[in-house]
């Protein structure tokens, strides 16, 4: 899954590495975007309770469920498709 999150304050970037791999941009408002592709809802738990651990304020979420690609031998094969 794709997501976008925003929080109140710079992180720095740095804090990437500690987020499950996500990018970090700074905005001009004071805000930070956190941005990047999670495998499941598991893993952005994961990220949200690292975020507030951290005292900061959630000011968005934005989330996207990405198909899987052809061809990347799923669980079910090379024939895996997203339901109608």
């Amino acid at each position: 899954m794709e997501c976008r999150i925003r929080v109140r304050g710079h992180l720095d970037p740095a804090w990437g590495d500690r987020l499950a791999g996500l990018r970090i941009a700074h905005e001009a408002d004071g805000a930070s975007l956190i941005v990047g592709t999670l495998p499941d809802q598991a893993a952005l738990h994961g990220v949200l309770l690292h975020l507030m651990r951290l005292g900061l304020a959630l000011l968005a979420l934005e989330t996207r469920v990405v198909p899987p690609r052809r061809g990347t031998g799923g669980a079910r094969g090379n024939d895996e498709r997203a339901p109608p």
